[in-house]
Parts: C-alpha cells; sequence; structure tokens
C-alpha cells in the first residue's frame, strides 16, 4: 500500500516535472541505465589474477596427477 502510494506520487511529479533532456530525471535514468549495463556486461580480470588462475589449475592438475601415480605408503 505505502509503496504503490509512494510510486504513484513519484509518477505524478515526474509527470509534472520540465521536460528537458537535462532535467534529473533523464539524468537518474541515465544513470540507472547505465548501471544496469554495467551489471549485466561479463566481468573481466586483469592480466595478472587471469594467470594465476591457470596457473594454479595447471598446479592442481599436475597434483592430481602425481597422487593417482603414487603408491600407497603403509607404515608399520
Amino acid at each position: 500500500m505505502i509503496f504503490s502510494l509512494n510510486l504513484s506520487i513519484i509518477k505524478k511529479i515526474r509527470d509534472m516535472a520540465v521536460g528537458k533532456k537535462n532535467s534529473g530525471f533523464f539524468k537518474q535514468d541515465a544513470v540507472a541505465a547505465r548501471l544496469l549495463a554495467d551489471a549485466k556486461r561479463p566481468q573481466q580480470l586483469n592480466a595478472a589474477v587471469k594467470q594465476a588462475m591457470a596457473q594454479a589449475e595447471r598446479n592442481r592438475i599436475y597434483r592430481e596427477a602425481r597422487a593417482a601415480l603414487e603408491k600407497p605408503r603403509f607404515i608399520k
């Protein structure tokens, strides 16, 4: 109830606002659109992080291969 009331008030204020492209409502919409576009865009990692992640994956594969070849040791 309160949310819908506030939303209707905001819509009335927007309708009464000056319709110039430089007005606050257009700027606010542009900022919201930019944030939404940034949120949808896939995130890119910098080269150092990407290289470190690749090296960690290679190390994991190497350790798994070594563990598979290693004979189990029994301690008496």
